[in-house]
């Protein structure tokens, strides 16, 4: 009996075994195409650009001093303020400067008197030389009296001299006292704004040392600043296109140019600095701001993948992709160059016409079944 029990187990086992291996290959065998998007590999123009990071520096800063001394007796701006250049930032106690003024005038009207005085002096000293001249030709005064009339007509012209000098020192004098007067009134330099202000109505200020009102910034247009390594100095020219990110604004591109290359090398970082040029009319970039600088240098034509068609292996920095064959992928591995946007430059590994799945390719492997539901295109 047991070994009719055993033998009627083995025939039930049996089938059932068979059965399941079956279902496998049947499940295997049905698995459904994974729908993708492919893209073509094609011919693109790409610029070859380098990039860096630069910092925002104001177009002019300038720090406010007094070119006399004096004491503050307003302020009529603050941190922040925007001034337009000639704008009255401060003004000094003019007291003692409207009466530097009127002393000036009066030295002036006098040093013109003497100088008058000194005229009609001259012109009759004049009289009597001409009458001592013909005199001393006819031999009728002696030349000791000519030699005192020559005398004299000379010392009045230098007396007439030494006057006229006086009237233009008194003049400039004059001009002295009325430009400190007008520097009592300090006006803006440029266009800008107040940056800092360190001084309050009723502070003196000097001008040994000269004493720091407050900082104006021109920022209407900044300067970005970037070290950039050595080896790329020959790649670099004056106007090359450059577009910079702000972490403040990170969806808005900024366009500007190269307008410095400074000729030194930091023997420490063998880095060289470039200086390019942006108009900020809306004054959105302060300095200071940190940048992401991308110059371009020059155009290529060059194999290109969407970015999304990549994958890299984790831990590496391998990049592969799925190539289209038939119905069919095939993965391979590809070297990259420049990256570009959406766009990322084939150095090896795909050719042109070859086509890649860029949506969908996280699930495949080779010779897995797709379904295109999108021929797309490289742009």
């Amino acid at each position: 009996m047991k070994r009719i029990y055993l033998l009627l187990l083995l025939v039930l086992v049996i089938p059932t075994g068979c059965h399941t291996k079956e279902g496998k290959e049947k499940k295997k065998t049905v698995e459904k195409p994974v729908p993708v998007r492919v893209a073509p590999i094609r011919l693109k123009s790409l610029w070859v650009t380098v990039s860096s990071v630069g910092t925002a520096k104001p177009n002019m800063v300038v720090l406010i001093k007094s070119k006399i001394p004096g004491k503050i007796t307003r302020i009529h701006v603050d941190e922040g303020s925007h001034v337009r250049k000639g704008d009255l930032l401060a003004e000094l106690d003019p007291l003692d400067y409207i009466l530097a003024v009127k002393e000036a005038k009066a030295s002036l009207k006098a040093a013109k008197l003497t100088l008058k005085e000194a005229g009609v002096t001259l012109k009759e000293t004049q009289k009597d030389w001409q009458r001592y001249k013909r005199l001393y030709k006819k031999k009728v005064i002696s030349k000791q009296k000519w030699d005192h009339m020559d005398a004299a007509i000379r010392k009045a012209r230098i007396m007439r001299d030494l006057a006229s000098a006086r009237v233009s020192n008194a003049k400039v004098a004059l001009d002295i006292a009325i430009t400190n007067l007008k520097d009592t009134k300090i006006r803006a330099p440029f266009n800008g704004i107040i940056t800092k202000r360190m001084v309050d109505p009723g502070d003196r200020v000097y001008t040994m040392p000269p004493t720091v009102l407050m900082v104006v910034m021109d920022i209407s247009r900044v300067k970005i600043t970037s070290d950039v390594p050595e080896r790329l100095m020959p790649l670099l020219h004056l106007s090359a296109p450059a577009y910079m990110k702000f972490d403040a604004f990170p969806r808005k591109i900024f366009k500007g140019k190269i307008t410095r290359i400074y000729p030194d090398v930091d023997p420490i970082t063998r880095n060289f600095t470039v200086e390019m040029g942006l108009e900020n009319p809306k004054l959105q970039i302060k300095a200071g701001m940190f940048a992401h600088v991308q110059i371009r240098i020059k155009k290529i034509q060059a194999l290109v993948i969407p970015r999304s068609a990549l994958l890299k292996i984790p831990g590496t920095g391998v990049y592969y992709a799925f190539r289209v064959i038939g119905d069919t992928v095939e993965k391979v591995n590809v070297e990259t160059g420049i990256h570009q946007g959406e766009l990322v430059q084939v150095l090896k590994g795909l050719k042109d016409g070859d086509r890649v799945v860029s949506v969908g390719n996280a699930r495949l492997r080779t010779g897995r079944k797709i379904m295109i539901i999108k021929e797309g295109s490289t742009t």
